[in-house]
């Protein structure tokens, strides 16, 4: 299995009174496929979006979550199909930064800037996306350019603590001494003042 800096997509709607019988038992399984998933029960979580994709074809979360549970499994190849399917019926940053992520844990830095670099295109105000771009610049040893980067993606968080801790550890092995201790100290603040 794999690690991951993907966040899950945001949370389905509980409301299912104005859909379809059909869709609203798409939208149930979805939401008891995510619970699955979080509980690293994967194939379980893909079996329900599969079947609730059969039931309302055409939502881009499903494509979105059958990804994400193959990339935990690490059955990267079936986790690029339903991402790119994900992204064809709808694009999303978080379906470009897991699709980047995935290339990213298979070591195809190219593919992985492309993805990351077109989400960017579509929605350049996504920190998500600069971060984990940042990151897969920082392990291919392009410091600089993730630092350009991560310092970029700052304009668009002020509570994303990884962003910070990231942007100070650029700093520290690039010799920017001060900006190591400011953007360190944040990321500090914000985990504190989360754990309040």
């Amino acid at each position: 299995e794999q690690k991951s800096t993907t966040v899950r997509f945001p949370e389905v709607s509980a409301k299912t009174d104005s859909l379809s019988p059909s869709a609203a038992e798409a939208v149930q399984l979805l939401a008891k496929g995510n619970a699955y998933h979080d509980n690293g029960m994967f194939r379980e979580a893909i079996a329900c979006y599969m079947r609730a994709d059969s039931l309302n074809p055409g939502m881009s979360v499903v494509g979105y979550e059958i990804a994400y549970s193959y990339m935990m499994l690490g059955e990267n190849d079936s986790a690029v199909v339903y991402g790119k399917k994900s992204i064809a019926l709808s694009p999303r940053p978080d379906t470009y930064s897991l699709l980047g992520d995935i290339y990213d844990h298979l070591g195809k830095l190219d593919s992985a800037l492309y993805y990351y670099d077109e989400g960017l295109e579509k929605f350049p105000d996504s920190y998500l996306l600069m971060y984990n771009k940042s990151v897969c610049l920082y392990v291919a040893h392009r410091s600089a350019e993730a630092y350009g980067v991560i310092l970029n993606s700052l304009k668009y968080t002020r509570r994303h603590e990884g962003s910070y801790f990231l942007a100070g550890q650029l700093a520290y092995g690039l010799g920017y001494g001060i900006d190591f201790f400011a953007n360190g100290s944040y990321a500090n603040f914000i985990g504190e003042t989360e754990a309040r």
